[in-house]
């Protein structure tokens, strides 16, 4: 019985672990992601401020 019980606490170690590290991995996901946004918002700007003067020329 004692060998079963230590089996199930290693699987939920190994499942506690694979949850971390994927949230980890997710969270850094949101950061990149969100910086990929940031630029993409900043270069639409550029690129709008570019058209609206070549508009007026």
């Amino acid at each position: 019985m004692l060998k079963k019980d230590r089996m199930k606490t290693k699987q939920e170690g190994k499942a506690e672990k694979f949850l971390t590290d994927f949230g980890k991995k997710l969270d850094q996901f949101m950061i990149e992601l969100k910086d990929a946004g940031n630029r993409l918002e900043v270069d639409f700007q550029k690129n709008m401020r570019s058209l609206k003067l070549r508009q007026n020329e």
